[in-house]
């Protein structure tokens, strides 16, 4: 919206800063009437058309990154991001490790690839570039409202993506904008969401530090072995056996004591 106009003219600073500068830029806004000047041939501006589909916003384009107000990219970003998608083993995303705003930012060291985590934590974030078949099967994708849409593209790539089309870059190529206060309550709905249309058999549980995603079990459960080596500590067999024994309702639990 307008009071965005400041953060997403930073935004495009950084993208005309790009040693890469093969890319195109299409900002999207909550209303009509606003726009930022500028002559550069590459940037279009319009109303974020939430009824279309992400293919709609895409003009040939063989790569997407999505882009929040104030979010900054370091000149060489794109330039790495880039190349990361030419490596041997072909990814279809990449995503890059990032710093937040604020007065002592701390950077944001992300994990490599792990789809239950993306779907918990949205941790990929920015920057992340989508591509090749991944980015076909995306396209179909609702926009829906502009600020939930980062989010569900986000968990819509993690159903879609194969474990080895998933690359990290361990570099920080990004300066990105804090969060809503209320980006983990949309975030919870939209993963609800996202389960229940997928058909995916799990269910979200809040606690008070976040969330987690709980699978169901198969029928019937597999038996996990626990193995205790004992050293003839009695005292201390006692504990360990007491919380494998007592402190799970998981039903199927074979205990050896060495």
């Amino acid at each position: 919206g307008p009071a965005d106009a400041e953060r997403v003219a930073a935004t495009i600073e950084s993208l005309k800063a790009q040693r890469y500068a093969v890319w195109r830029l299409v900002v999207g806004w909550s209303e009509a009437g606003v726009a930022i000047l500028t002559d550069d041939a590459r940037i279009a501006q319009r109303v974020w058309p939430a009824s279309a589909c992400l293919g709609d916003l895409l003009n040939g384009d063989s790569a997407l990154a999505l882009l929040a107000p104030g979010d900054t990219l370091d000149p060489d970003a794109l330039a790495i991001l880039v190349r990361a998608l030419a490596e041997p083993d072909r990814p279809q995303m990449v995503y890059a490790d990032a710093q937040g705003e604020g007065p002592d930012p701390t950077p944001a060291l992300k994990p490599d690839w792990s789809p239950d985590l993306a779907l918990t934590t949205a941790y990929p974030g920015t920057p992340t570039l989508y591509a090749g078949g991944l980015l076909e099967r995306l396209k179909a994708i609702p926009l829906g409202a502009p600020d939930a849409f980062a989010v569900r593209l986000g968990l819509a790539a993690v159903y879609h993506a194969g474990r080895d089309e998933v690359a990290h870059v361990p570099r920080v190529l990004a300066r990105v904008a804090p969060p809503p206060p209320d980006s983990a309550e949309r975030h919870t709905a939209s993963l609800q969401t996202h389960l229940t249309e997928t058909r995916r058999p799990a269910r979200v549980e809040a606690h008070p530090t976040g969330f987690d995603l709980l699978w169901a079990l198969p029928e019937p459960p597999p038996l996990a072995s626990v193995v205790i080596p004992s050293r003839d500590r009695l005292d201390l067999i006692r504990v360990a056996a007491d919380g494998v024994l007592n402190g799970t309702d998981y039903p199927a639990i074979e205990l050896v004591i060495v």
